[in-house]
Formats: structure tokens, C-alpha cells, sequence
């Protein structure tokens, strides 16, 4: 094709009525991946998808966090161990049953809130143990391969876990996996990441029990009362701080379900029975009551995503924050007065940027409350006006 000037131009338009059709020159094949090309669709969907690796990711950080933290509780403990060491791993028997029923996404929702609350309180009182025997243990020292610094780890991978949790619970809260730019999706991922920053805060706070870590050796001799005080306060802290996070998670009261063209929102309990099926079964169904129904369920999924991040705030501040912040500023101020080498904690610019944050934050989810509750409260006038007028006629 030649333009006005002899040089190859745009192809010549086709004309068809009043529209014009240009001949498209044929696109190069779409290029593939490699996982694309060699494995089946199966595959790709159970093995090598994001929501089939954070599930293998969350099984594999249980499974390996028990087996760890078991063995330094039964290595590093006293001996012959206490019949309540015997308790807690009873204890971490039921968290299996919401742990399998997260293998299906469409409930892991659900059974991910119901699993990070038991295993939350469960890792509380293996925490105070490995606090109290384990890490006072003269054996424990850095040159074994499970020394302090590895428990740190396993210890911290908790933060990896709860982020797999969090992840795979999207699909059952918002119906999609993919980041959407909804106020309940921003408070979602907000909350999962000062959750994270709040557990390895904490995985640092768990070596303030060993003596020349974050408190020098010559803080221990001259201030050895107040060092025993702040021991204590920091053990008491981290153990707060897990086991009230425990409610730093969505409860899911829905599920979404395909059909037709529609993604209809239900509650959790419905039966399979009363779902709409098809569109013959909908036009059947008054669309205007359903449309109010469908809308309530997505205000109060929406209220409990904004009282899950309101609870998520008060723990970061008043359990993990408020108290790392004043432990670390007086442990610096005695290393100050005991002359010793100070040894810089990264988080306490953490603790102190964080109670800022999350006082804003919390402002924030408080007006996300009251303008929730507005909905609700209008939606519910609505409902009344509508039963109102049946019942007129």
C-alpha cells in the first residue's frame, strides 16, 4: 500500500456503509510460558498456581514449625520434661480440622478464621514456655545449628503463614483473588501487613531473654533487678500480643457462587437446595427483594472486615507497640547510665512510626464504621417501607 507520496502507507480502507473496514496484516502467535506449554491445566491450577503454593507453604510451615519448636522444648527444656509440655502438643490436634478444610478455596475463609484463633492461642503458651525454660537454657548457644537464632526463625515464620491465610481467605470475602481497589480490600491487605511487622517485631523482642543480645552484659550486673523486671514484662507482652491477635482476622459469614452471568452472594449456612440456579429459577424470585438481601450481606461481610481491622489496631498498639516502645527506650537509657556498647534494635523505630500509623488507622476504620452502619441502617428502612407496602395491599 502507497501513500500520496509513493511510500508504503496504511492498507486501503474497505468501505461498507457508512463504516470502514481496514485489512489487518496477521499478528505473530501468542507467546507461552513454560508452564503453559509442558504442564497440564490441572497442574498449573493444583500445584502451580499462587493459591496452590500458599497452600503447600501454610502445610509445610505447620507441619515444620511443630517439629521444631517441639524439639527445643523437649531438647532444651527441663528433663524429664513437664506433663504439660505433653498438653500443648494434644492441643495442636484440633487444628487440623480447619486446617484440611482450607484445602478448598471456596472455604478458606472461613476455616482460616477458624484455624489462625486456635493456633494463635495454642503458639501463646508454646511462647511463654520457649521463653521461660528454653531460652534461659545454658545448652542453647550459637555455635549448634538450632541455636537461638533458628528459633527466632521458625518462631517468626508465623508472619509468612498468617500472610498464606490471609491470601487464600480472599476469594471466599471478596469473590476474586486479585487486588481490587475497594475500601474492605485496602483494609485487608493493610491489616495483613502490620500483622507481619507486629510478629517479627516480637521475634526480636524473644532475644531480650539472653544476655548480651540486646542488653549488655554490664546493664545485666549493675541492673540486674530491673533487667528481671523487664524480662518478665517483655515475656508477658509477647504472649498478649499472639494471643490477641488471634482476632487480627476476617470472620466470613459469605460465599459467592456463579450463576449464569450473576456472582450471587449467600449466606455460609445456605443450603445448596435454595441457591438460584438459573435464570428460570431467578425470574421466579422477586428481583428487587433479593437485590436488598444480596446488598445486606455484602454491608455487614463489609462491617466485619472494619471491626477486624479496629481489633487489629488496639492489639498492634496497647500489646505489641506501646510496651516494645517504652521496654527498648529503657533498656537504652540503662545502657546508657551502665556505659556499655549499645546494641541497636531495627523495630524500635518500628514501635514508635507504628503508634502513629495506627492511631491514624484507626480514625480511619472509624468512620468506615459509621458510614457502614449508615447502609445498613438505610437498607434496613427500605426493607421495613417494602413489607409495609405488602402488607397494605
Amino acid at each position: 500500500a502507497l501513500n500520496a507520496l509513493g511510500e508504503p502507507g496504511r492498507l486501503p480502507a474497505v468501505m461498507t456503509g457508512a463504516h470502514s473496514v481496514h485489512a489487518r496484516k496477521e499478528r505473530p502467535a501468542r507467546k507461552t510460558g513454560f508452564l503453559r506449554r509442558n504442564c497440564p491445566r490441572w497442574a498449573r491450577k493444583k500445584i502451580f498456581s499462587f493459591s496452590a503454593v500458599a497452600l503447600w507453604g501454610m502445610y509445610g510451615i505447620v507441619v515444620s514449625q511443630l517439629y521444631v519448636l517441639g524439639y527445643y522444648m523437649f531438647s532444651y527444656g527441663p528433663t524429664p520434661a513437664p506433663w504439660h509440655y505433653y498438653m500443648i502438643f494434644v492441643m495442636d490436634l484440633p487444628l487440623l480440622i480447619p486446617l484440611v478444610q482450607c484445602w478448598r478455596l471456596k472455604h478458606s475463609g472461613r476455616a482460616g478464621c477458624a484455624f489462625w484463633v486456635m493456633y494463635s492461642w495454642v503458639l501463646s503458651l508454646k511462647t511463654l514456655i520457649l521463653y521461660v525454660d528454653v531460652l534461659t537454657s545454658e545448652q542453647l548457644t550459637a555455635r549448634n545449628f538450632f541455636g537461638p537464632k533458628m528459633l527466632q526463625f521458625f518462631w517468626g515464620v508465623t508472619a509468612i503463614l498468617y500472610t498464606f491465610l490471609m491470601f487464600r481467605s480472599s476469594k471466599q470475602i471478596f469473590g476474586r483473588m486479585d487486588a481490587t481497589v475497594e475500601l474492605d480490600h485496602l483494609f485487608h491487605t493493610d491489616m495483613t501487613w502490620h500483622v507481619i511487622l507486629d510478629y517479627l517485631d516480637m521475634s526480636f523482642l524473644l532475644m531480650y531473654k539472653r544476655d548480651g543480645q540486646y542488653i549488655a552484659n554490664q546493664v545485666v550486673d549493675q541492673f540486674s533487678e530491673q533487667v528481671d523486671l523487664i524480662r518478665i514484662g517483655i515475656g508477658l507482652n509477647i504472649f498478649l500480643g499472639v494471643f490477641f491477635h488471634s482476632v487480627s482476622f476476617p470472620r466470613v459469614e459469605i460465599t459467592y457462587q456463579q450463576d449464569g452471568d450473576k456472582l450471587m452472594i449467600m449466606r455460609v449456612e445456605t443450603d445448596k437446595s435454595g441457591i438460584l440456579q438459573n435464570a428460570a429459577a431467578a425470574a421466579e424470585v422477586d428481583q428487587e427483594a433479593l437485590e436488598l438481601e444480596q446488598r445486606e450481606l455484602l454491608y455487614k461481610q463489609s462491617m466485619e472486615m472494619v471491626l477486624a481491622r479496629k481489633r487489629s489496631s488496639l492489639v498492634s498498639i496497647f500489646f505489641v507497640d506501646m510496651p516494645a516502645a517504652a521496654v527498648r527506650s529503657y533498656v537504652a537509657y540503662l545502657t546508657q547510665v551502665a556505659e556499655a556498647p549499645f546494641s541497636t534494635d531495627p523495630f524500635v523505630a518500628k514501635n514508635l512510626v507504628s503508634l502513629v500509623l495506627q492511631a491514624i488507622k484507626l480514625r480511619q476504620v472509624q468512620a468506615a464504621e459509621f458510614e457502614t452502619a449508615q447502609k445498613l441502617e438505610r437498607l434496613d428502612q427500605k426493607k421495613r417501607e417494602r413489607q409495609g407496602l405488602f402488607s397494605a395491599e
